[in-house]
């Protein structure tokens, strides 16, 4: 049997476990920030009307934050933690 190549190494698997340790501190984060908030969803966020609204659809959403991010900045909202919040780049 012809050996198998290896595609990843253990460096890559040890990169992606640390992008998810820091992805799901940041979810445990919001989620104790909402908690303690009382915020069951985005539409009870205290700062909701600062929140960029969204195209509905799942691509239509993708396509609009693909040429959104040449001109403007996702930040994340101070009330209920959530990357909702869109800026324009200095400078734009």
């Amino acid at each position: 049997m012809e050996d198998i190549p290896e595609y990843a190494t253990q460096e890559d698997f040890d990169a992606l476990n640390a992008i998810l340790e820091d992805a799901n501190k940041i979810k445990a984060e919001a989620d104790e920030r909402r908690r303690r908030l009382n915020i069951d969803d985005e539409s009870q966020c205290p700062n909701e009307d600062k929140h960029t609204v969204l195209p509905k659809g799942y691509v239509q959403r993708h396509r609009w934050a693909r040429s959104m991010q040449s001109t403007h900045k996702q930040t994340k909202c101070p009330a209920c933690g959530l990357w909702a919040i869109w800026v324009p780049k200095k400078g734009e």
